[in-house]
């Protein structure tokens, strides 16, 4: 009886292990999410068309440009999180005009949520609760990339990290070139 139970169980050992040599090799054939597409997909139910009534001090300088982008960022995104993370190595210049509000519940966290993830170096917005954003142009969620031409809302989109938002830097610089602008 004692080797009937020591065969079982050595069978049952060489089982497991080849149960997560299994799990292993199929995990390895799965994208990374480094090598996933990039990925962008237009939010509904923005005001595309819309100039805000009142601009925050803090982006005055987007009210009246030719052309720009606003990242909408919220500190309780997991999304956010990445994108904030692979904007920290991001020359800013390097994506156009651009600025950053972050939507948070709290100023002090979001002020330390951009210090944390060198957000300060951008156009920098801390929109309490969404409010600001959420009020002048109907977005309620984050990630989102709004495209702006003259102050007016041209596009709204959620997007997936940072080579997504290269390419929405460069269509929205297609538009703004079809547009005259």
């Amino acid at each position: 009886m004692t080797i009937i139970l020591s065969v079982g169980m050595l069978l049952l050992a060489v089982a497991v292990v080849v149960l997560f040599a299994m799990f292993g090799e199929l995990a390895s054939r799965l994208p990374r999410s480094s090598e996933t597409e990039p990925w962008t997909a237009t939010v509904a139910e923005a005001a595309v068309g819309a100039s805000p009534t009142e601009w925050p001090q803090e982006l005055a300088e987007f009210a009246d440009a030719e052309h720009s982008l606003l990242l909408v960022l919220s500190t309780a995104c997991n999304s956010c999180i990445s994108i904030a993370g692979e904007l920290e190595h991001v020359d800013p210049s390097s994506l156009g005009k651009l600025g950053v509000i972050l939507s948070t519940g709290s100023s002090v966290r979001g002020k330390e949520f951009a210090s944390r993830y060198r957000l300060d170096r951008f156009s920098l917005f801390i929109d309490e609760n969404g409010a600001w954003v959420g009020r002048e142009f109907a977005v309620n969620s984050s990630p989102t990339a709004l495209s702006l031409i003259d102050g007016r809302l041209e596009s709204a989109n959620t997007f997936s990290g940072v080579p997504a938002l290269r390419g929405l830097v460069a269509d929205h610089d297609v538009v703004s070139r079809e547009s005259g602008v």
